[in-house]
């Protein structure tokens, strides 16, 4: 499965950074749970921590792609001023999640949209792309995951 989000997207939330103390860095990612590792400060300290984080995600896997929206969350609501925001939520809207008025990032895609390519769920790695995918639909519209589509 690709990421779920972009090189793109990660940078800009990476490029705040170098606004957030160490500390405060620390907290975002660990509270979702995800550690780092050895960083090598190249670029600044702040910048550095923040790429040893990311080194930790899987960013195909769909409950590291949900913690990481929920430290941008955060980093939107507290570390960015008004038109910072506004850039980051153009950025978000391109990678297909959308920023909302709850300061919540869900996907974008309507819920209730059928599975494409149902052949490739004939292997497991498609079977485990199709879950991915349905576990990113659940933070935007949970009741939608289960409907069934409506046919003309």
């Amino acid at each position: 499965m690709p990421d779920a989000i972009s090189g793109r997207l990660r940078g800009a939330f990476r490029d705040l950074a170098s606004s957030i103390v160490l500390r405060d860095i620390d907290r975002l990612w660990e509270g979702e749970g995800f550690t780092h590792g050895f960083y090598d400060e190249v670029g600044g300290q702040r910048v550095s921590l923040w790429r040893a984080y990311e080194a930790g995600v899987r960013w195909s896997d769909a409950d590291h792609v949900r913690r990481v929206l929920r430290v941008y969350e955060v980093v939107l609501s507290d570390h960015a001023d008004p038109a910072t925001q506004e850039r980051l939520k153009v950025a978000l809207q391109r990678d297909g999640y959308r920023y909302g008025a709850d300061h919540r990032i869900v996907s974008a895609a309507p819920a209730a949209a059928p599975l494409s390519g149902l052949s490739a769920l004939r292997s497991a790695e498609g079977i485990e792309e199709a879950f991915n995918r349905i576990a990113l639909l659940i933070d935007g519209d949970p009741r939608g995951v289960g409907r069934t589509p409506q046919r003309a």
